[in-house]
């Protein structure tokens, strides 16, 4: 079991005034200045990434200590990075071309999306190398990791 304290997520907006005071709270504090919808627009796949980075890391720390990444499936960052949806796919394509850790975001890829690329794979191998030619052909570039301009 990791030691690692558990944070809520960034942007969180449930706590009061006082409590958003409290320097504890300052990196999961929205800022109040986005009031525009093209302020929140922007900074939102920022905090998707800052958020995303979070929970990776806290994954990606404990499955070196859980060899079963079924058992992984229901530590909280797992659960954090299911819940942030299809915006993660960028990011865990990232983390799959690293090497370090594929057997955990393969099995987040192959949640978050409908028709994986890889079922069907034998090899961890095999499955990084269909995802990575399927974020290619059918990935829409965004603005996350790895993405291109035509």
């Amino acid at each position: 079991m990791s030691s690692a304290v558990l944070a809520p997520p960034l942007g969180a907006l449930w706590l009061d005034e006082e409590e958003a005071e409290d320097s504890y709270f300052e990196p999961f504090v929205a800022s109040s200045e986005a009031d525009s919808a093209s302020d929140e627009a922007a900074s939102e796949p920022l905090l998707v990434q800052q958020e995303f980075d979070f929970w990776a890391e806290e994954l990606a720390a404990e499955s070196i200590v859980v060899s079963s990444t079924r058992r992984l499936r229901s530590h909280p960052a797992f659960v954090g990075i299911l819940a942030l949806g299809k915006p993660a796919v960028p990011y865990l394509l990232e983390r799959l071309r690293t090497g370090e850790g594929r057997p955990v975001w393969l099995s987040l890829l192959g949640l978050l999306t409908e028709l994986p690329p890889a079922a069907g794979a034998e090899t961890i191998e095999d499955a990084t190398k269909a995802w990575l030619r399927w974020e290619k052909t059918e990935l829409v570039p965004a603005s996350g990791p790895g993405a291109t301009t035509p």
